[in-house]
Order: structure tokens, then sequence, then C-alpha cells
């Protein structure tokens, strides 16, 4: 029998407990158990008609056991649940249950099952041998080979090698020692009456992770192979221990080792205020302090980790606790296990959020129809007329082999750039493969003919919104490859184009000039030079007339700091891990260009796009005529505003309110013609310079704000375009005042 709470728990939370008895599921335990289908015995989901009628979706679902008859774990079982609807190479939720538990009745009152079907979220489940969990180090192979299912050969589903873990009892504490050897493959984590090895946990956390080709190995020491044998990590960056790789994890229960929680806070870089009752189940929760952070793996985004603390046991086995848990762990996404230099914590994709959606789409294919599926993001920025009067620029994304839009999509964190910079994000997805549970391009008519079908339509539900001259393919790996080719197939369909880490294509002699960009990594299965000699060819240029545009500007070769990763070009950190060459034509046009990115596997890195985005995209449009142009110069990425004074009194609607928009200093805001200048869709009466050009005074007639609120803090946003050169930008400078009414 389960103790009783051994604190006092939100009132809320206590009724929540209380009612359980009253719950109902949409299947019993008994029914659930009968289900069960022998995963061996599955036939291979290959068949080339099933495979198109189904698409981007895992081939088998409903509820199977899996018996391992080789390799580590040999003999040994593991139970899945794969809700209707999963995706190929979905995020999965491992669970480990406390010995002796009835699985199937854990499942079903719990809230799991339910859970999971709600919310398309595959569960692992991982069993101990004869219903008892062995010492860790009897557990360490069979934890693994559950969690490898995609690598290990296994063909019935598919994974993306990133998991959220749920973990109870002794069962919990083998699944947490493993997270803690393996933090790069945790998205994020919450155990329940934990009694881990924090001794344990610590030890793990020493180690380093070390480059190695494509991926991230275990070393109890930084030292690695010549140039820098024998001193810290001896590559361009510092490696990176095990406990600086932050994993959001939550944990309940009295019995928590004090060890356990310290080595938890300290991963997440904890601060010191802690919110009370704040987390899930009423725990205490501290959040992470990102202030000259070392985490790579928050070091990209807005994404702040966390870890919450309960000090008192909980009845777990209720959906309305299952609940909690899983909104508090779906929080979260990740990137990439492969290197902790590429390694990305995110916020997850919120599928209900306005202008997000998911398209299947049924394609004639090789005599075939095929089932197709695109994902595209519009924010509510793109779609504010005040900012983009002519409409917003379009990146069409194309994923790397294996790269399943849902994946893609999930961990690329592009949804936090286009609400920044303001442009939308389209990813059609690729086929399913001969395999069944994976997915990929056959660059080839079939992929040009679905894009454009794509492009048709998002033009017909959001065209409004999209700036045509401003329309941008990006391919990541095999998705470059794809670029290349739609470049050559279409070449005016995409204004400009970019690869990252993607390889080349010799183009037909004739094929028109287009722009193109390349990134790849210091570590890249992809060769920098893969690109150059079609492209050189097509758009007429020498590789000695390279001109480095951006210099190599870490302080040392080896061994820099990691902070020139998360804080780049920075006072403290003056310097980034780019290399740049650009290959300009007659004209002065950058027609090539390429960057070497320092410490950067074959990944597709946030940081990556975001430069792709500044120093690329933002640059290329087209004229009237529908020539490709190039804008130099574009807007400072931040814009101050000043409302003077910062109190506004509308109790008299007579007169002016005046506000001074400031940009950084050596940027001229006289370079731009500055137009559409509004606020709270009252429109500027006046704007003048300083002498400097750094800063612009706009007034605006106090009678046309009666829309604003009184407060304290109220926001006060100035919209507006800048213009040059036949290009239109967004202008968006935010303040607060207080308005009195």
């Amino acid at each position: 029998m389960h103790r009783v709470l051994h604190r006092m728990l939100p009132v809320v939370m206590l009724a929540i407990l209380l009612m359980s008895s009253s719950l109902t599921f949409a299947i019993t335990a008994p029914e659930l158990r009968a289900s069960m289908r022998d995963a061996n015995q599955l036939p291979s989901p290959t068949n080339v008609d099933e495979r198109a009628a189904r698409g981007n979706y895992l081939p088998y679902t409903g509820y199977f056991e899996e018996t391992y008859t080789t390799g580590a774990g040999a003999g040994r079982k593991a139970r899945f649940y794969i809700p209707q609807g999963s995706f190929v190479r979905n995020y999965f939720l491992a669970i480990a249950l406390p010995s002796g538990t009835d699985v199937e009745t854990f499942l079903v009152n719990s809230g799991w099952i339910d859970t999971a079907d709600a919310n398309t979220l595959p569960l692992m489940i991982l069993l101990p041998e004869n219903g008892q969990w062995g010492p860790y180090a009897q557990e360490q192979a069979y934890i693994g080979r559950v969690l490898n299912g995609y690598q290990s050969g296994r063909r019935w589903y598919s994974i993306y090698g990133e998991f959220y873990l749920a973990g109870y009892g002794d069962g919990g504490d083998r699944l947490q020692q493993w997270a803690g050897e393996n933090p790069l493959f945790v998205i994020s984590q919450a155990y329940f009456d934990s009694n881990v090895d924090a001794a344990a946990l610590a030890a793990a956390g020493e180690y380093y992770y070390v480059p190695s080709g494509q991926t991230a190995l275990t070393s109890p020491g930084p030292a690695v192979t010549a140039p820098g044998a024998g001193v810290p990590c001896g590559v361009t960056f510092e490696c990176v221990k095990k406990k600086d790789v932050p994993v959001p994890t939550d944990l309940f229960g009295s019995s928590t080792p004090a060890g356990a929680i310290a080595y938890w806070k300290y991963s997440n870089e904890c601060g010191s205020t802690v919110m009370a009752g704040a987390g899930a189940l009423g725990s205490d929760v501290c959040w992470q302090n990102k202030v000259n952070s070392k985490a790579l793996a928050t070091g990209y985004s807005s994404v702040v980790s966390r870890v919450s603390v309960l000090n008192a046991h909980v009845e777990y086995v209720d959906p309305r606790v299952t609940k909690q848990v899983y909104d508090s762990l779906l929080t979260y996404t990740r990137y990439t296990n492969s290197s902790a230099w590429s390694n990305a914590l995110g916020w997850k994709v919120n599928r209900n959020m306005p202008g997000f959606q998911i398209v299947d789409m049924i394609r004639p294919e090789n005599g075939r129809n095929v089932k197709r599926q695109y994902w595209s993001y519009v924010p509510a920025k793109v779609q504010d007329k005040r900012l983009f009067p002519n409409g917003a620029p379009v990146i069409y994304a194309f994923g790397g082999n294996g790269n399943a839009v849902f994946q893609y999509f999930e961990s690329s964190q592009y949804i936090e750039l286009a609400d920044t910079y303001g442009f939308s994000v389209v990813m059609p997805g690729e086929h399913t493969g001969n395999d069944g549970v994976t997915t990929t391009w056959s660059i080839n008519e079939n992929d040009y003919q679905f894009i454009l079908a794509v492009m048709q339509d998002m033009n017909g539900k959001y065209g409004q919104y999209f700036d045509q001259k401003r329309i941008y393919a990006f391919g990541h790996s095999q998705g470059g490859a794809l670029t290349n080719f739609l470049s050559e197939r279409d070449p005016n369909l995409f204004t400009a184009y970019s690869v990252n880490a993607g390889g080349g294509r010799n183009f037909p002699a004739g094929t028109p000039p287009a722009p193109m960009y390349g990134i790849y990594g210091e570590y890249d299965s992809a060769n920098i030079l893969s690109g150059r000699t079609g492209w050189f060819a097509r758009n007429g240029l020498n590789v000695a007339d390279g001109v480095t545009t951006d210099p190599f500007d870490l302080p040392a070769r080896f061994n820099n700091p990691v902070q020139y990763l998360i804080y780049p070009d920075t006072p403290q950190y003056p310097g980034d891990q780019y290399e740049t060459t650009t290959w300009y034509n007659a004209s002065g046009m950058p027609m090539f260009a390429e960057t070497l990115a320092y410490g950067k596997e074959h990944n597709n890195t946030v940081s990556s796009f975001r430069r792709t985005w500044l120093e690329w995209y933002n640059h290329w449009s087209r004229d009237s005529a529908g020539n490709r142009i190039y804008a130099a110069a574009t807007p400072p990425a931040s814009v101050s505003l000043q409302v003077v004074p910062g109190v506004l009194n509308l109790r008299s609607t007579a007169g002016l309110v005046t506000s001074v928009i400031t940009v950084p200093a050596g940027v001229d805001l006289r370079q731009w013609s500055i137009s559409g200048l509004t606020m709270a869709g009252a429109p500027a009466v006046s704007t003048a310079y300083a002498s400097d050009g750094r800063s612009m005074v706009v007034t605006f007639n106090k009678a046309q704000l009666s829309s604003l609120p009184a407060g304290d803090n109220v926001p006060f946003t100035i919209s507006g375009q800048f213009n040059r050169d036949g290009f239109q930008w967004p202008l968006s400078a935010a303040a607060a005042v207080k308005v009195m009414k």
C-alpha cells in the first residue's frame, strides 16, 4: 500500500486525488492485456502500396510486446503502446515502474493510455526480469537496448532518439541513472519515490563528451588525439561535461536523495530563487539562471530549463497526476544526441497555436496515390499588415534523409526565429522510405510536383500575407541536394537558396545563375568543397576570386570557452564560430558564399539557421520586373523606444505624445526611408532625425490614443517599415508606460 502524503499539497491537488475513484477509462486493464500483440511476429512494413497509402505515420498502432533475441538485453522484453496517428520518428515517453507492478493496471489506472491517445504520444515500457529490477550494472545494457530501437535494426517502428522519461520507484532509479549517463538523449524527466544512487549520478557527470565523427563519445578526460593531445579537449571548443547538459527534471517524493536534487539543480544551472508551489503537483520550482551560462543546450534560444521538487509522496496512479506530469514534460523538445555542441533544448511546438497546420495531401506518383504531408507556421507578426503591408518572406525548408517532417519541425526551433524576425516556415515532408518506418527524398519530378502543390495550397490559404518577391529555399543534408535540384528544375521558383551540410550538384550548361549559400561543419561528413564546382560553373565564378567576408576571429585555435557559441560577438566574447568566403559576380552581387562553422558536425543548428536568415535571406528580394536584387545593408536587429515623459496622461486629450526611436551606435537611420509609423492604429503626426542619425523623434496625437488602457506598465508599440532599394523590412519598437485616464 502506498504511503500517505507527508506534507500538505495545495487544496486543488488534494481535491483531484480524492476524486480518482470516480474516473472512467477508454479501456480496462484486462482489455489492454488481451489486445497485446507479439511485435516479433509483425510482418515487415515494406509493402509499397501500404506505404504509399499510409504516408508519414507509423505502420503499427496498439499495444505490443517485443522480445530481444540477440545482442544487449537478449531474452528480455519491453512493451509499447503506439496511438493511432503516431508519426514516423515520433518522440516516445519511456516508462520504468517499480518491481512487482502490474503493467496494464498501471497504464490504464494512471491515465497514461488515455493521455497517450489524446496527445499522440507513443509509450515504451521497460520491464524488469521476472518482475524484479536488478542492480543498475545489470540493467544498463537492457535500458540502452530498449531506447536504441531505431539504430538497432528493428524496423516495425522508429524513434528520433530523444526521449521523455517517467520513472517510478526502483524502476525509475535505474532509468534516472541511465539519464545521468546519457543526458543528450533526454528531453525532460520526472521521477516518483526516487532512491537513486546520487554518487553514481555525480560520477557520471564528471565524464566528457568528446567529438568522434558524427557521434559524441564519452571520455573520462577531455584530452583527445593530435593536434591537441594532452590539453583540454584539443579541438576548437572546450569539451562538455555531462553535468553541464541541462535536463528539465521533476522530482516527487519524500525519499529523493539530497545529492540527486543537488546534482540536477547544478546541471540545470538553477538560480537561488525558488517559486514555492509553482510546479507540477504543487512542487517548488527553481528556474535556470542563464546569466553567463555555460549550458550550450539552452544557449541558442529563449528556452529556460528548470528543476521541480516536491518533498512529499504522491499517489501517482491517478490520471490527474499524470496529466500534470505530461504537461510538465511536454513543455520541451530537444534536438540531436550526436553532439554536445549542437544538442539544443527548446520549447515544444504548440500544435493548437494560430497559424500552425499539418496537412496530408494525396499525390499521383509512379502510378499510385501517395500520401504526402507538410507542416507550416504563419506567425501573427506576419499577418500584421501594419508591419508587412506588402507581405512577409516565406522559407520552404527541406529536411535531411530520415528527417521526417514531424521530427524536423519539432526539433528545429524555427518557430522562435519566425516569430522573432517575421517570416513564415513551410516544411514539405519526405515520402516514406523503403523500410516503411523512415523517410527520404527521391529528388525527382515527383518531389518537385509535390512542392509545387504545397506552395499552391499555402498561397491559397495565406497568400495575402506572403511577399512573393521573397520566397526562399533551405535544405539540410539530403534536403540540400533537393534544394540544388529545385534550383535547376525551376530556377526562378525561389528568390535565394541555402544549404546546411548539403551535397553539391553539377548543373547542365546554360542553367541560369542563382544565389546560393552553404554552411558546413568543422566535423561534417559533407565536405565544404562539395558544393563549389557546380555553382562556380553555373554562376561564372572563379575559386581564386573568393573574398573572406567573415574571418576566423576566435581568440585561439583550440580550447575556446563554449561561451563563444552562446554569446558570440559580444564585448565579453568578441568572436564567433563562423568563417565565411564570398564570391561576387561582375555586378558586385554575392552569387555564392560558404561558411565553415567550427565545432559543428552534420547537424542543423539553431544558430546556423539564424545566421542564414540574417546574413543571406534578409538581403535578397526581387524588383518589379522579377529580377533578383541584393541589399548590402539591412536594418538593425535591435531598436529601442522611449516615451517622453514616461507617464502618459490621457485625462486630457489635447496635445501630442513624444517618443524617441533609437538604434545602436554606428547605425544611421537616415540611410533608410521610414514609413507607415503608427501606434495603436494612430498615424504619426511628425518625425525628425537626430543630428547623428541614431535617433528619430516621433509624435502622435493624444486624442487618437484613447484605446490605450489605464495602468502602470502599458505596452506602447510603434510599427512601421524600413525602405531601401526596393526592399521593405518591418520596424517595431516597444516600451512600457504608465497611462492615466
